[in-house]
């Protein structure tokens, strides 16, 4: 959990000090959840907490 944690810190780490830890947390489940498209599903996301962080 802490290392995907620190992954999302490294996709962007300038965009991560503007999220909190729950909507981190809502990329991990994504990926735990989802199978051959689970990168789409966390670009979506990605995308979706930019958005509500504007």
């Amino acid at each position: 959990m802490m290392e995907w944690l620190l992954q999302c810190s490294i996709l962007n780490p300038i965009e991560y000090l503007q999220i909190d830890v729950d909507r981190c947390l809502r990329l991990f489940d994504a990926f735990l959840t989802s199978k051959d498209d689970w990168w789409e599903k966390i670009q979506v996301i990605w995308h979706n907490i930019k958005v509500e962080s504007a």
